[in-house]
Order: C-alpha cells, then sequence, then structure tokens
C-alpha cells in the first residue's frame, strides 16, 4: 500500500492498534477504513456499509448515565449537549468549550434556554484545549460553510487562548469527554493526561481529521494508561468524516 510512497505499517504501529481494539467490529471498521483511505482498491466494505448512526451517546461500546461530568471539545452550538441530553437524563456538570466567537455566543445561547436548573450544572468556555497554555491563530477555509474552524486552517486568521484541560478543569469531577475540535486532538488529549490518569473518563475523540490520528491517538491514549479498553465506530456515510474512538476503563 502506499500513498505516494511507501507505507511503513510497523514504524507507524498500525497494527499495534488492531491488536489494542476490544472487540472484532472495531476491528474489522479499522481495517476497512485504513483501506478506504490509503488503499481503495483492497477495501471490502464502503462508508455507507461501515456507518453507523447516532455518533458518542449511542451507547453500544459504553453506556451514558444520569449521573455523568461531561467535558464537550468543540462543542459549536450546543448540538452535542442537546444529543447528550436525548441520552442522559440528569447530569452532574457540562463543560462546554468552544473557540469560535460567533460559535461561542450560539451556544451560550442554547444553553440560557434550558431551565434554570441545567443552567447552573453547564459552564461555557471561550477558549480552546491545548497542550500547554497559548494564544493560539485559527481561521477556516474560504470554500467551508464557516463553521469548522481550527488552529490548522489559515484564512480569516483570528486569536483565541487555549489551555491544558488539567488546568482548567483542576479539582474538577470528568466522567466523559468528547473531542471533535479539526485536528487539535492529540495535543488536547496531552493536555488532559492527569485527568485520564487519575479519573479514567470515557473518552469519545475523533480521528478523522489527519490520516495519523487513526494510529498516534490511540496508541497515546493506550501510553497514558493500560487499563482503556477501545473500540472504533464510522458515523458518516459519504466519506472519511466521522470516524470515532470510544475508550473505556472497567470499573
Amino acid at each position: 500500500m502506499s500513498i505516494g510512497q511507501k507505507f511503513d505499517f510497523a514504524k507507524n504501529e498500525i497494527l499495534q492498534v488492531y491488536d489494542l481494539l476490544a472487540e472484532e467490529k472495531s476491528k474489522e471498521i479499522y481495517v476497512e477504513l485504513l483501506a478506504n483511505r490509503l488503499a481503495p482498491q483492497l477495501k471490502r466494505k464502503t462508508y455507507p456499509k461501515l456507518c453507523s448512526p447516532l455518533d458518542y451517546f449511542n451507547g453500544e461500546i459504553f453506556p451514558v448515565t444520569d449521573t455523568e461530568c461531561f467535558v464537550d471539545c468543540g462543542a459549536f452550538d450546543g448540538d452535542s449537549i442537546r444529543n447528550f441530553l436525548c441520552t442522559a437524563h440528569d447530569f452532574e456538570r457540562i463543560d462546554a468549550f468552544e473557540m469560535e466567537g460567533k460559535n461561542f455566543q450560539r451556544l451560550e445561547q442554547y444553553t440560557a434556554s434550558l431551565d434554570k436548573e441545567m443552567q447552573g450544572k453547564i459552564v461555557c468556555h471561550h477558549q480552546g484545549v491545548w497542550h500547554e497554555r497559548a494564544v493560539l491563530s485559527y481561521g477556516n477555509e474560504e470554500k467551508s460553510s464557516g463553521e469548522a474552524y481550527s488552529m490548522f486552517k489559515t484564512s480569516n486568521q483570528n486569536q483565541v487562548t487555549a489551555d491544558r484541560l488539567d488546568h482548567i478543569l483542576a479539582g474538577e469531577k470528568v466522567t466523559f469527554i468528547k473531542m471533535d475540535i479539526e485536528g487539535a486532538e492529540l495535543n488536547a488529549l496531552k493536555g488532559a493526561c492527569g485527568i485520564l490518569k487519575e479519573q479514567h473518563p470515557k473518552l469519545a475523540v475523533c480521528l478523522y481529521h489527519k490520516l495519523e490520528d487513526l494510529w498516534e491517538i490511540p496508541m497515546f491514549v493506550q501510553s497514558v494508561s493500560k487499563n482503556y479498553r477501545m473500540g472504533i465506530r464510522h458515523h458518516y456515510a459519504y466519506g472519511f468524516e466521522g470516524t470515532v474512538l470510544y475508550a473505556f476503563c472497567d470499573e
């Protein structure tokens, strides 16, 4: 297989990730996603056949409870919180992170529409999550919808403060972290390694923004704690977008 050059599977730890996956369905999805992206001539299943509905909170790999302390990284306009509340009838706390100003305003408008009791348990953070405290530039692409802002896109540059989740949420209980942050997931996980080691929250982390995230992110999670069990699901029928790592620790 190649992507314009010879591709070293051993060097990139791709086979190690296969062995880390806890179930056969995840292993099949992983292999087929790699084939679709690296060597389409070898694929056996296309994206529609790999697609599972209801991302993040489907309960297929781990359950969502009514006592979650949920951290939503890439909260956008509150769409993931809406879906979370359709699954969990209650929760202890939600910390929602959105770095783009207009999206953050929409997030605040949505949370303000909830009942007072829920509002009191939700904290909206207008900042990025990263592996260190920094001021970062971000933008979108001119041909995009204007909603998928990233530190790795160059158009319409803006600036935002970012910090480690370990710093921002110091002393807070965390049971579930979701990340869909346009390629910043690995660095954000590095900034949360203290939380991962000490609290072992459930994880739903997007793997599709960078090809190498398919193996680098699972290997990083495993390096932080060998107690994590992992599964992979794909949630978009029309392309490579929508691949998510689900990780959890047995009690």
